[in-house]
C-alpha cells in the first residue's frame, strides 16, 4: 500500500527494556493508543499521487514545446497531443476523487472504504502518468 519506494518492515522487539518513566500508556495496551487515522494517511498517499503526476506531466508538456523534431515542436504532433490528453485524463479523474474524499474528510464523513477507493485508483493511475512522462522527457533527450 502507499508509495513503493517507502521502505516497510516488521519489527520486533524482544528482551527489550524500557525506563517506566518512558513508557506510554499502560504496558500491553499499545494498540488503544491514539493512532493516526488510516483514512487520512490514505488521502495524503492519493494527495502525493495526484501532485507528482500533475507536476510530470507539466514538465513533459513544457519540454515537448520546447523540443524540436524535423523543424516543428513535439508538442504540435498528433500523437504527442494524444499521449498528453489520456494522461491529462487520468489525472483529473484521480483529482476528482481526491476533492469529492477530502470535501467527505472535512465533514467527517469519509468511510475506510471510500479512503481505500481513492487511494488505490489514484496511486497506480497517477504512478503510470508520471513514469509515462518522465520516459517521454528522457527517451527524447537520449535522441
Amino acid at each position: 500500500m502507499g508509495c513503493k519506494v517507502q521502505d516497510t518492515a516488521e519489527l520486533s522487539f524482544v528482551d527489550v527494556r524500557v525506563p517506566a518513566a518512558n513508557v506510554l500508556g499502560t504496558e500491553g495496551e499499545a494498540f488503544r493508543l491514539p493512532r493516526p487515522q488510516p483514512s487520512q494517511e490514505r488521502l495524503t498517499v492519493a494527495v502525493g499521487s495526484v501532485s507528482q503526476a500533475r507536476s510530470a506531466i507539466v514538465a513533459a508538456i513544457d519540454y515537448t514545446k520546447n523540443r524540436k523534431a524535423f523543424g516543428t515542436p513535439v508538442a504540435s504532433f498528433q500523437n504527442t497531443k494524444f499521449r498528453t490528453g489520456r494522461l491529462l485524463d487520468g489525472v483529473e479523474a484521480a483529482q476528482a476523487m481526491l476533492d469529492r474524499a477530502v470535501a467527505l474528510h472535512v465533514e467527517g464523513e469519509l468511510s475506510a472504504a471510500d479512503a481505500a477507493r481513492v487511494e488505490s485508483s489514484s496511486a497506480p493511475r497517477c504512478s503510470s502518468a508520471w513514469s509515462t512522462a518522465a520516459c517521454s522527457c528522457s527517451a527524447a533527450t537520449a535522441t
